[in-house]
């Protein structure tokens, strides 16, 4: 042969060859394998740990409406003490311009409403005086039928103080 190097002028295919290391295919499945249960494992515990995160944050958040609704009812009961008081009553009373029942005749007290004006309407003046005489017949006549009764027994305000 001859010492010169010929180029050939057409490309061979390459032999293939074996490389240095073998990798053994168990090796790699269980590698793989492993690496695939390691990531399912860490998705896993982020999953938990944020769902953990939200029923914590939900709790606090109970918490907090419950401390508020206790307050609420501890208001409410304080509002309720001072309401139920004898003195408060009558002091509402006075306000709505009640004045205590006699004791010694009977009465009759009776309400006849009025027809109320619609949002966009406005009542007429004419209109109030016949409602009012209507009324006083209404009360007239209920009166004489209510008279022959017994007597109603009323209580005095004052009767109501501990």
């Amino acid at each position: 042969m001859n010492d010169r190097m010929f180029a050939d002028a057409y490309p061979r295919p390459a032999t293939w060859r074996p490389g240095a290391t073998r990798v053994n295919s168990r090796f790699l499945g269980l590698a793989l394998g492993t690496l695939l249960l390691l990531t399912f494992a860490a998705l896993l515990y982020l999953s938990q740990a944020s769902a953990v995160a939200e029923l914590r944050y939900g709790l606090l958040e109970s918490e907090r409406q419950e401390s508020e609704l206790r307050e609420e009812i501890a208001f409410l009961r304080y509002q309720i003490a001072t309401c139920d008081s004898s003195t408060a009553l009558k002091e509402h009373a006075q306000r709505l311009g009640l004045v205590d029942a006699p004791t010694d005749s009977a009465y009759l007290v009776c309400y006849a409403p009025t027809p109320r004006a619609m949002p966009g309407q406005m009542a007429a003046p004419a209109e109030a005086a016949p409602a009012v005489a209507a009324r006083s017949v209404l009360v007239e006549r209920l009166t004489a039928l209510f008279a022959p009764k017994p007597k109603l027994q009323a209580m005095r305000m004052s009767s109501l103080q501990p």
